[in-house]
């Protein structure tokens, strides 16, 4: 069955957490996970991956590009098919909160955030090509939202803003091209570049 793929190439540090004096004496240590949905509401977690140790400037490129996250469209074909990605980045300290704070977000994605957020923006009206350009951000939102309480409340992990990313088949202009977003926050700077890709 065909269906999409979401590929990572690189992440690059143009920034370091923590500011001047922790970034003198330390180092990063970045995973990345997330949260997808596709446009039948299905959620699900993607697990956090440790991509390595980071300082200002250095870079870790996947060769071959490494798969986040793939879906299947659906048995009957109909489309358009709709994919949303909240990519969620985290700095592990001493914590463990990363995988808490992904399925702290499935969980309140799945209890009817979700479909709170697609009902409304169903009912704004506008076309159907900005439908889920404008689910991800809310759903992005509701992400960040979460990561401020999980900075406050789970150990000392420091979770960036998500990064929301999103694909319409057939219509997406995106598909096929490298594509760059930045992670913001705890006084660090991330560069991620992805692609989506027909599989």
């Amino acid at each position: 069955m065909a269906g999409m793929t979401l590929l990572i190439h690189r992440l690059t540090c143009l920034d370091e957490t923590g500011g001047r004096w922790r970034e003198r004496v330390g180092s990063d240590d970045i995973s990345l996970g997330g949260v997808t949905i596709n446009d039948s509401r299905e959620v699900k977690k993607v697990s956090p991956f440790r991509v390595g140790s980071f300082d200002d400037g250095d870079v870790k490129r996947f060769n071959p590009p490494r798969e986040f996250v793939s879906f299947d469209e659906s048995a009957g074909g109909t489309f358009p098919e709709a994919y949303a990605v909240t990519l969620v980045l985290i700095e592990r300290d001493s914590g463990g909160g990363a995988d808490g704070f992904l399925d702290k977000l499935v969980e309140e994605t799945t209890g009817g955030k979700a479909d709170e957020i697609i009902t409304a923006v169903e009912n704004s009206g506008g076309d159907d090509s900005g439908f889920w350009d404008e689910v991800k951000v809310q759903l992005a939102k509701l992400a960040f939202k979460l990561a401020k309480e999980a900075i406050e409340s789970i150990l000392e992990d420091d979770i960036f803003e998500p990064v929301a990313l999103s694909a319409t088949v057939p219509s997406s202009a995106a598909i096929g091209v490298k594509k760059s977003a930045l992670f913001l926050g705890n006084s660090g700077k991330y560069s991620i570049e992805y692609q989506w890709r027909r599989s």
